[in-house]
C-alpha cells in the first residue's frame, strides 16, 4: 500500500541572500513539479522575515520523496544553499484532516 508523503520544509538565508535563495527555490520548484510522482509542490516567502521561507510539497509515497532527493535539480538546490549559509528543517507531516473532520 502506498501513502501519500507530506513535506514542509522552512528554509533560512541571511536577507541579504533572500534573492538568490528565491531565485534558487523557485527553479527548484518548477523541476519538481514535473517529476511525475510530486502531487503538490509549493515555495513560500515569509512576508515578515525577509530570508525566511517555506516549501509545501505531496508526494506519491516516501520512496517518491527519497527519489525527489537524488534529483539533479534538487542537488543543485542543496549546493545553492550550503553556498547561501541556509538553515533548512525538513519535516515529513500529516495534515489533521481527519481530526477536524471528526470534531
Amino acid at each position: 500500500m502506498s501513502e501519500v508523503t507530506y513535506v514542509v520544509a522552512i528554509v533560512t538565508v541571511a536577507p541579504e541572500h533572500a534573492h538568490t535563495a528565491e531565485a534558487e527555490l523557485a527553479r527548484c520548484m518548477v523541476a519538481s513539479r514535473k517529476e511525475a510522482p510530486c502531487q503538490h509542490y509549493v515555495v513560500n516567502r515569509d512576508l515578515e522575515k525577509p530570508g525566511r521561507f517555506t516549501t509545501d510539497e505531496r508526494w506519491d509515497t516516501p520512496a517518491a520523496f527519497d527519489a525527489h532527493l537524488a534529483t539533479p535539480h534538487f542537488n543543485v538546490l542543496a549546493k545553492a544553499m550550503g553556498a547561501l549559509g541556509a538553515e533548512v528543517t525538513i519535516m515529513k507531516v500529516r495534515p489533521l484532516d481527519a481530526a477536524a473532520d471528526a470534531a
